[in-house]
């Protein structure tokens, strides 16, 4: 499946363009900094702060009617919560990640595809297909975006690999810093990433227990993903 999975991303990904690699201008730097501020911020229950993003998805989401609740089956049906307390999923991304799924429900175009992750984990319920490989079934939707999010913020040098120290952002350079102007261009990233994980899930027909390598593939080729978006960013620039 890994080399099935491999050419399905090189199909979808052109030739890496060129991109310099430069320290972070000052506006890059004041990106980076808060994604790292947000990505270290660990959601807690008393935090009036994070219980008002989750208050905002569950709203956005058309949540259950009656009163907002953060223990629920809601957040597995509609977001792909792999428990009823998505607080304990939502950690190892930080409330960045929390601030990424509440951008892409409210995005049109991520809005499409938390529809289209819900119409699969339904279907599936709906066949009892959970032990089968086909196109109906549903991979872990919020906990993908939760290492989509830490994928892009290792590759932005916001956290270093395996979640050690990121090297000091004022003298890191990478071409990946030409990818992001602001706070939304990283939101819209990890929108494109999630696309692309659809995409392979689809394609290869991975299935749930195929859904790691999917994520594998998806890593290594985040990359060119970044250089074509940094690309294209300093083309707008010139």
């Amino acid at each position: 499946m890994g080399n099935q999975i491999t050419n399905t991303i090189t199909e979808i990904l052109s030739d890496e363009p060129y991109v310099p690699s430069e320290v972070p201008t000052q506006n890059q730097l004041n990106v980076l900094r808060e994604l790292q501020k947000q990505l270290a911020s660990k959601p807690a229950p008393d935090c009036q702060e994070d219980i008002a993003l989750f208050r905002d998805l569950w709203e956005a989401a058309g949540g259950e009617s009656g009163e907002f609740v953060l223990e629920s089956d809601f957040w597995k049906d509609r977001f792909g919560f792999q428990s009823q307390k998505p607080l304990s999923d939502v950690r190892g991304g930080g409330r960045l990640s929390l601030l990424a799924l509440q951008y892409l429900s409210k995005n049109p175009r991520g809005r499409q595809l938390l529809d289209k992750a819900q119409r699969r984990r339904d279907a599936a319920v709906t066949a009892d297909l959970a032990s089968r490989n086909d196109e109906f079934q549903s991979y872990p939707f919020a906990p993908a975006l939760i290492n989509v999010v830490r994928m892009i913020a290792e590759r932005l040098q916001v956290v270093g690999p395996h979640g050690l120290p990121a090297p000091p952002l004022e003298t890191s350079s990478s071409p990946n810093y030409h990818s992001i102007r602001n706070i939304e261009d990283f939101y819209d990233i990890v929108v494109d990433v999630m696309y692309l994980v659809d995409q392979q899930f689809e394609r290869v027909g991975a299935g749930y227990m195929g859904f790691p390598e999917v994520m594998k593939s998806v890593d290594e080729s985040l990359n060119s993903l970044l250089r074509q978006r940094a690309a294209n960013s300093l083309r707008l620039v010139c």
